[in-house]
């Protein structure tokens, strides 16, 4: 796991100086190395943090011939298998590393060989002979990659902060996306909240040959080829895939830990690890000191001792502004999911002990996990077919009016965002928060333009794939995999994803969903794979979130945190909000029965941005 930036001149010189600065700023990805290429052309930067081949596996990592060079983020899990092809091919390594076969893999095929890689990975490869730079990202998107174009240079790096110390990039907001991270919690790509800085899509690259660019998609989930095996035959493959993926998972020349929630999916991870592995696991988790649901400790303690793993539990209290400020400085993008906090700390007391952790991300999405999955088959029905009952519909209370908006749900991303977090209602408008020369000019359609192009993608799968292909491209690549990363690779932590393995996805995509998820449960078949090896308090366990308890830390000090924030000076600093609009809010949260602290962590958070790189 490391860090990775980049320059590519269309016009005029490379200045040296430049991708220095920029691979300083993320030493915290790679604190063990550095290193850096350079022509008239291209530049790039690279910090390392040493997970495999310790002693050789420095980059950039040249050919034979020294025409082409590349640097890489990330881990190639089958690297073993392919180095073993390309030996009986007659190419020699003089390394351990897995980033030496992917650059022998282009020499033998070209584009294609980013088809052959298994992993996670964002990558830059400079080849000189065809004057052609390639800048990927995995499949799914579990590595970040960012690019800032203008007509004189493409400059690419691991991390938006590296783009900024750049001198022809400034940290200028985006107020379209800001309005959409108010709105939606997070910004789907490729844009971000930063003027002109864009992310690389997942399962996509960028190509520059004869001083052209352009960006070609090389994969997607497809839901079309489903399998028409029995449920139980099913639950054997998947289990036999799980296991595989996880064993390639735990390849590493460093000590290597594990996530433990105590949930189905860390469990099953930790089931399968301990009868891969001789010494104990060592496991981590936090909790909040206030007990259940909110607290997981109690479950984490019983998969533990079910297992025998070496486990840490860590407490987490409120933080203070400057903490906080650390976190979002790391993160980048403010994303609303509070989850943030916790993860960064348990990353911090993880360092102690390893520099690999295994999670349970993804999981959810492929295996049929949320509770909206329930809601969304128990109502689908009625999209689209009864919009004239709710034209009669009075709306006298709250489910009446939950009833109403129901039935008037026009598509499934009606339907969808029924469920999922809103930001704005009747009391808190648009309108309202944003001052009007700002408000006049972003727009609600161009945030559900984004969501409905997704869908549309989905148009040929059943209703249900489409779903599973929406969340995947939308809260799991925009909120989970950037806290992820953010949050482990700021204490120089690489993290692993199992269940986000693009073969394993191949497999889950390719299983009906009726097999997953039901109206009355969920992981209905992950459940079934591996009962024979849980606890049953484990299995029975019944589903839910990474949860923070944000309601009660503002009842304590974090109200003083609020206020320090959300007031007159640095909300007229930001020059888009109404200032009585959100003394309104938080009035109404803190001195009325009324909560509001899912919107009030939202703007606190987006101020900590505009003062953490904009003001």
């Amino acid at each position: 796991m490391c860090g990775i930036v980049g320059e590519y001149k269309f016009s005029g010189y490379i200045e040296p100086a430049v991708v220095k600065r920029m691979t300083d700023e993320i030493v915290h990805r790679g604190p063990d190395s550095s290193g850096f290429y350079q022509n008239e052309n291209v530049s790039l930067g690279f910090r390392r943090l040493s997970i495999i081949d310790l002693n050789t596996g420095d980059q950039p990592i040249y050919n034979e011939k020294k025409d082409k060079c590349i640097i890489l983020n990330g881990e190639i899990y089958n690297y073993k298998l392919l180095k073993d092809e390309l030996i009986k091919d007659g190419y020699i390594f003089k390394t351990k590393s897995d980033v030496e076969v992917v650059l022998f893999l282009y020499e033998k095929y070209g584009l294609d060989c980013i088809a052959k890689l298994r992993g996670m990975f964002a990558f830059a490869l400079w080849d000189n002979n065809l004057r052609q730079l390639i800048v990927a990202r995995d499949r799914v998107g579990i590595k970040p990659l960012y690019y800032y174009k203008n007509n004189n240079s493409l400059v690419f790096a691991s991390e938006i902060k590296s783009l900024l110390k750049h001198p022809e990039i400034s940290a200028m907001p985006n107020f379209q996306e800001i309005f959409e991270y108010i709105a939606n919690r997070y910004v789907l790509g490729p844009e971000t909240v930063f003027e002109n800085i864009y992310k690389l899509n997942a399962g996509s690259f960028i190509l520059i040959k004869d001083n052209k660019f352009k960006i070609c998609k090389y994969w997607d989930y497809d839901f079309s080829k489903k399998s028409n095996i029995s449920f139980e035959e099913s639950a054997k493959i998947l289990r036999k895939k799980i296991t595989e993926t996880i064993n390639l998972h735990l390849n590493s020349d460093v000590p290597l830990g594990l996530y433990l929630s105590g949930g189905l999916d860390s469990s099953i991870l930790l089931g399968v690890i301990s009868k891969l592995v001789t010494n104990p696991v060592e496991t981590f988790n936090v909790h909040f000191g206030i007990g259940k649901p909110i607290d997981e400790n109690h479950d984490a303690e019983v998969v533990s001792k079910h297992f025998n793993s070496n486990h840490h539990s860590f407490q987490v209290d409120p933080i203070n502004i400057e903490k906080l400020e650390d976190i979002l400085w790391h993160l980048e993008e403010p994303i609303h999911d509070p989850a943030v906090i916790p993860t960064f700390l348990l990353s911090e007391k993880a360092k102690q002990f390893t520099t690999v952790v295994l999670t349970g991300e993804g999981s959810d999405e492929t295996n049929g996990g949320y509770k909206s999955y329930i809601k969304f088959l128990k109502y689908s029905k009625y999209v689209g077919k009864y919009g004239f009952i709710s034209n009669l519909l009075p709306p006298l209370n709250r489910k009446l009016k939950k009833t109403k908006r129901l039935l008037s749900c026009k598509n499934d991303l009606d339907l969808i965002n029924l469920f999922n977090y809103s930001f704005f209602d009747s009391t808190i408008t648009k309108e309202k928060l944003l001052v009007e020369n700002i408000n006049n000019k972003l727009s609600f359609s161009k945030i559900e333009s984004k969501k409905k192009l997704i869908l549309d993608n989905a148009k040929s799968f059943d209703r249900m794939d489409s779903r599973f292909y929406y969340d995947m491209n939308t809260w799991m690549l925009e909120d989970l995999l950037l806290k992820v990363d953010k949050t482990t690779m700021g204490s120089s932590l690489e993290a692993r994803v199992p269940y986000l393995d693009h073969e394993l996805i191949e497999l889950t995509a390719s299983i009906p969903y009726q097999y997953k998820v039901n109206k009355n449960s969920s992981k209905i078949l992950l459940r079934e794979a591996f009962k024979d090896i849980l606890p049953a308090e484990t299995l029975n366990k019944k589903q839910h979130g990474f949860n923070v308890p944000i309601n009660a830390w503002f009842q304590n000090d974090f109200k003083k945190q609020i206020d320090s924030v959300l007031n007159y000076e640095m909300l007229s600093k930001t020059e888009i909000f109404n200032i009585g609009a959100i003394d309104f809010l938080k009035n109404q949260h803190f001195l009325s029965n009324k909560n509001y602290s899912s919107q009030i962590w939202n703007l606190f958070q987006l101020v900590l941005w505009f003062k953490n790189f904009i003001f």
